[in-house]
């Protein structure tokens, strides 16, 4: 028996593609509503991984931050609060969706370098699949580091509407990732059997109300 738990820790763990940090040319904070995406940033600008942090973000489909200005305009103060210098900053604060983090970011970002070979891409964990898959989409030749920021994963102790809202979000991604690629905007995707039938189960639990800590077949 599994646990629906488990079947969204299953889905989490898919999207939130994680490597070792290692050096690059210039950090991509993607936008979102965490403060999280930029302090993970400013880590690693700080551990000397990258000389230049793109910031990007106004709003989104998936935006509860609060915040009165562009995600991109938070996270760059949040970055000088950390010692990271304006110089180090490239702030795109108009795209409302990831792939216009992109479009309208990285030219920014290119503008300011001149030369560009790798990137770190950040973001939240349950969108971070997406996010690389947009960038490698758009720019191919880069290498690239995938480092989301620092949010804890679902736990069977979470609150039923956390665990809900993320078995949603995963699901929503899932579905994002095949509908954009069908469109060519992200590289496409291969998802594991497991993950596809994790992704079954906690779609027929959230058809039918069940608990997210309930057992499933």
């Amino acid at each position: 028996m599994v646990t629906l738990h488990a079947d969204i820790r299953r889905l989490w763990d898919y999207l939130a593609v994680t490597e070792a940090p290692r050096a690059a040319d210039a950090v991509f904070a993607f936008g979102g509503p965490l403060l999280a995406i930029p302090e993970k940033a400013a880590e690693l600008y700080a551990a000397g991984l990258a000389p230049l942090v793109l910031v990007a973000g106004k709003t989104g489909t998936h935006d509860d931050s609060g915040w009165q200005e562009p995600s991109a305009v938070v996270f760059a103060a949040h970055l000088r609060e950390r010692g990271v210098p304006d110089a180090a900053i490239v702030v795109a604060p108009e795209s409302t969706n990831t792939l216009e983090d992109v479009l309208l970011g990285m030219p920014l970002l290119l503008a300011r370098t001149g030369r560009l070979e790798s990137l770190i891409a950040v973001s939240r964990p349950i969108h971070q699949r997406r996010a690389l898959a947009t960038v490698r989409r758009a720019y191919p030749a880069y290498a690239y580091v995938s480092c989301p920021c620092d949010e804890a994963p679902p736990a069977p102790t979470d609150p039923a509407d956390r665990l809900l809202a993320v078995a949603r979000r995963a699901l929503g991604e899932l579905d994002r990732l095949r509908i954009y690629a069908a469109q060519g905007n992200l590289e496409p995707q291969t998802v594991p059997d497991d993950v596809s039938a994790a992704a079954e189960r906690v779609a027929a639990g959230l058809a039918s109300g069940g608990d997210a800590r309930r057992q499933s077949r």
